[in-house]
This record gives structure tokens, C-alpha cells and sequence, in this order.
């Protein structure tokens, strides 16, 4: 190795340490941080791919309508954020949305099978639901499947976000970092518009059932950068990824 190249690879750690303090979760550091990276980068030309973006990689994930919903969409950042993924969504030309997510490799491909088991449980408990309301002969309409569907991804939100500040400090960084490390395959993509959800009219059962159907899909992920014992647990049915 000549002493160019030498001096290229400490440049390079440096940035990716700089990199991963940046997300730290104080703030000032962090901006500090990331200005000293870019400046880096700017200052040796040194690329993302330089610094291990050919571990980084898109998957998608296609719904099984167009609905651009907030619960759905706030459903899956939420997913993949806790994979330490970026998330965009479009809607592709079978009129479906498509999520897609952004990261590590193998973090995508968990995010994606995860989306997949919790979309099954979600239409399995919105069945079960259904099921319960005709036997005990209660109408079903719109309000009933929008309060329901909006809940349960409230659940899964709620889960996600206990298996984030049940992580330590150190580990709480390094998945702001993992995520951050990601911005730069999504930041020239526009931000799309969801459709919010109208809370004028809401149906307190499929809200309650919803949301405990939601919170039940018990997310379980090995914390770190390398992190593919994840699994989620539906009606106590184990699902390995």
C-alpha cells in the first residue's frame, strides 16, 4: 500500500466515525459531526461508495391498494426505522402503493419480511373482528374498518417504540447512525402526500380491538449492526426471519 493509499483509508474511518456520531443524540454533536464529515468527503473526494455504500440496497414492498393512508404509511417508517432503514412510498402503475425501503442490505430484507407478516396479521385480526361483530350482529362500515386499521398500526408504533428506548444509550446511537448512514440514497426524492384521516368519526371497538391486536404483534429484533434474529409473534405463532 503506498502512503497515498494509507493515508486515503485513515481518511476514510475517520468519516465513518464522524458518520456514526452524527447520530448521536445530542444534537450539537451531531451537527458537528456532520458538517466535519461532509467536509471531509468535499476536501479528499472521497465517495459514498468509499465508504461501504456497496452494503447498502432498496427493496419494495407492495400494499395491496393505492391508499396512501397515514396510519399505513406512519405503519411502515415505523418498520423500518427500527431496522435502521429509511422509508419513501410511491404509488407504481398498478395503482398500488409501494414501500420502499432504504439501508443496509440485510436490514432491508428483514424490514421487507417483517412488513409482510405484519400486513398477514393485520388482515388475519381484522377477520377475526368481523367475525365477532357478525355473530354478535353489529353493522360494519367504513368508520369500523378505517377506526380498526388505524389502530392496530398505532400498536404496532407503540411496540416499536418500547423496543427503541428499551435499547442502551450506546445502542440508540449506533441505530441513529445506521439510519442517517441511509439519507443519502433518499434525499433527492420528493416527499408524497398522505391522506389524513378524518378523527370526527371513529368507532370506539374497532379502536380498542384494533389497537391490542396492533400492540400484539410482539416485534423481536437483535439490536446492532448486525441484526438478523428478528421475528414477530402473531397469535402465538413464531415466524423466523
Amino acid at each position: 500500500m503506498t502512503e497515498n493509499e494509507k493515508n486515503r483509508s485513515l481518511y476514510v474511518e475517520r468519516i465513518r466515525k464522524l458518520l456514526a456520531l452524527a447520530g448521536s443524540s445530542n444534537e450539537h454533536e451531531s451537527a458537528i459531526a456532520r458538517k466535519r464529515a461532509d467536509a471531509m468527503m468535499e476536501k479528499y473526494a472521497i465517495t459514498h461508495m468509499e465508504l461501504g455504500e456497496a452494503e447498502f440496497g432498496s427493496g419494495d414492498f407492495e400494499t395491496a391498494t393505492k391508499d396512501r393512508a397515514k396510519w399505513k404509511t406512519s405503519l411502515y417508517v415505523a418498520i423500518g426505522y427500527i431496522f435502521g432503514c429509511q422509508t419513501t412510498y410511491h404509488t407504481n402503475r398498478d395503482q398500488k402503493l409501494v414501500i420502499t425501503f432504504y439501508g443496509k442490505k440485510p436490514m432491508v430484507e428483514i424490514a421487507l419480511y417483517i412488513s409482510d407478516v405484519i400486513t398477514r396479521g393485520l388482515a388475519t385480526a381484522w377477520d377475526n373482528h368481523k367475525k365477532l361483530l357478525k355473530q354478535h350482529s353489529i353493522p360494519l362500515n367504513s368508520t369500523t374498518r378505517n377506526s380498526f386499521h388505524e389502530a392496530f398500526a398505532g400498536g404496532v408504533i407503540t411496540t416499536v417504540s418500547r423496543i427503541f428506548n428499551g435499547m442502551s444509550p450506546e445502542e440508540q446511537d449506533q441505530h441513529r447512525a445506521d439510519v442517517e448512514a441511509a439519507n443519502h440514497l433518499t434525499q433527492d426524492i420528493p416527499e408524497r402526500k398522505r391522506r389524513d384521516t378524518n378523527r370526527k368519526h371513529q368507532d370506539r371497538l374497532a379502536t380498542a380491538a384494533g389497537y391490542l391486536a396492533g400492540k400484539a404483534q410482539n416485534i423481536n429484533i437483535g439490536v446492532g449492526t448486525a441484526a438478523p434474529n428478528a421475528r414477530v409473534t402473531t397469535d402465538a405463532t413464531t415466524h423466523p426471519a
